[in-house]
């Protein structure tokens, strides 16, 4: 009798999973992770926001650091990364070098965006925009302009962004380069 009550407990067990198994559809797939993290930026025109407003503290403290003759130029790496900080670094001190100073703001328009790329952590952004330093003038020891006269005062640049380690929705100017293809300006 053991042996008999043994398999028909088997055979419950067999007819109890097959039974089991006819409830849920043949077709059914997991259902997909919702991602915990939202993007860095939720459109373009977010990329572009924030793409615009990091150009602008970075042109601010140029501006600054460039009209008091290059001194402590090591402001401008809260708006740059540590690798194009310390080439602009280089550029300020060689106005201290030449005793030189600027008077004017650059000022830019035209900005658009050029490429946008961003992960959960990461993000990365490019703009064209038209830079224009007529305004601006180059001031020596004594105070005499010597503003190159044959300078290009508009000019189309590519500037190139990340996200900042901390957050990657605050952008560091990673680089700033000459437009080579047609003006835009």
């Amino acid at each position: 009798m053991p042996a008999l009550r043994t398999r028909l407990l088997a055979v419950l067990a067999v007819v109890a999973a097959t039974a089991l198994a006819g409830c849920a559809p043949a077709d059914a797939t997991p259902p997909t992770p919702t991602p915990t993290l939202e993007p860095v930026f939720a459109s373009d025109e977010e990329a572009l926001a924030a793409a615009i407003a990091a150009y602008e503290a970075y042109q601010n403290a140029s501006s600054e650091i460039s009209s008091e003759g290059g001194t402590e130029p090591e402001r401008i790496a809260a708006t740059v990364t540590d690798e194009y900080s310390a080439l602009l670094i280089e550029e300020f001190v060689g106005l201290q070098e030449r005793a030189l100073r600027t008077e004017g703001t650059a000022s830019f328009d035209s900005a658009s965006l050029a490429d946008y790329f961003a992960s959960d952590d990461e993000s990365e952004v490019s703009v064209y925009l038209c830079r224009d330093i007529g305004e601006v003038r180059v001031i020596d020891a004594s105070g005499a302009d010597v503003t190159p006269t044959a300078r290009t005062e508009r000019t189309p640049l590519l500037v190139h962004l990340v996200g900042s380690v901390d957050d990657p929705a605050i952008l560091l100017i990673s680089a700033i380069e000459p437009w080579s293809g047609d003006s835009f300006c």
